[in-house]
């Protein structure tokens, strides 16, 4: 789980960077797709659902690393939220954007 922080550089200027802040097991599942054009360029979005440890500290606006590729981060939408089922879990909604649409 990575959010993002915010400093000055060395030139004074505003400097965004990602900072990892836990690293923990979970369960990434395929919640559908979509393309549309974004500023006359094709863009891409993938939804997923992930089930995290319970009690996780997982924000909206935070990305997610999935097995270390940080080419494809997920960015967590929407609050989580704690369920119970076949036990208790975090469960967040997250989307991964290709193309002119990156945030």
């Amino acid at each position: 789980i990575q959010r993002k922080t915010e400093g000055k550089n060395a030139l004074g200027g505003l400097s965004t960077t990602w900072a990892t802040v836990a690293t923990v097991k979970g369960s990434v599942q395929a919640a559908g797709s979509s393309e549309r054009f974004y500023l006359e360029r094709e863009t891409g979005e993938a939804r997923y659902s992930v089930y995290l440890p319970p009690r996780t500290d997982v924000r909206t606006g935070d990305r997610l690393i999935v097995d270390g590729d940080a080419t494809r981060p997920i960015y967590v939408e929407g609050q989580p939220t704690t369920a119970a089922g076949r036990g208790v879990y975090t469960y967040v909604n997250g989307t991964e954007r290709k193309g002119g649409g990156i945030k």
